[in-house]
């Protein structure tokens, strides 16, 4: 009968998941073989960029769909050689709007700073912008992680994560303190401030025509 038949929006709901279904397997197929050439070093030198930056792409478009993938290979078995020269596509991706994501992020970025520390320390002292609250709690999460397991750093004399960074901290806070101006701190402040307000109403009145879409909609 044709009160049992699907409707026009069901088919066309059910026709989306298949396609997007077969679209995650093709994935899935891709991360595969990425992962077994980034073991395997078997990368020439310009897929050394382009599949690391393709695995980044997977993960920050599809992490959550392969996040059991994703652990178990940046904790076990991710080569930190490949990683370290994408610290900073790393630390940018920390404040994604997915928890799970960014625990595979710090995850990876962990696994590089166990072998490159002294890369991931810039980053770490600078952090986040005070406009993104959830990267900044993304780079403590580091910071808290090395401090927690006491591992020593050889820089030279032997110092230990915890004096290295308070040491680099303090260095560049006295930088800044020396070399930017009360002017320029307000500048910055009032740009962020400007871009945070746009984006604010930029998303009210796209909230605000998908309100009146519906509403048009039930009316009709």
């Amino acid at each position: 009968s044709s009160s049992s038949s699907p409707s026009p929006s069901s088919l066309f709901l059910s026709l989306c998941e298949t396609i997007r279904r077969r679209v995650l397997d093709f994935y899935g197929a891709c991360l595969s073989s990425y992962f077994r050439a980034v073991k395997l070093q078997e990368c020439k030198l310009s897929d050394s960029v382009t599949i690391p930056l393709r695995i980044l792409r997977i993960l920050v478009r599809h992490g959550q769909v392969y996040a059991p993938y994703f652990e178990r290979w940046f904790i076990t078995s991710s080569p930190p050689d490949v990683w370290w020269s994408f610290l900073p596509q790393l630390f940018a991706r920390l404040g994604h709007s997915s928890k799970t994501i960014r625990d595979l992020l710090v995850s990876l970025i962990l696994t590089v700073a166990k072998s490159y520390p002294f890369h991931v320390l810039y980053p770490v002292v600078v952090g986040a912008p005070p406009s993104n609250p959830t990267q900044q709690e993304a780079i403590q999460k580091i910071v808290q992680s090395f401090l927690n397991e006491g591992n020593e750093i050889e820089c030279g004399e032997g110092c230990s994560w915890s004096k290295l960074l308070s040491s680099a901290r303090m260095m560049t806070a006295e930088l800044s303190r020396i070399t930017v101006l009360w002017e320029e701190q307000w500048l910055t402040s009032l740009q962020q401030l400007s871009y945070d307000a746009l984006s604010a109403v930029k998303l009210t009145k796209s909230e605000a025509s998908k309100q009146t879409f519906d509403s048009a909609e039930k009316q009709s």
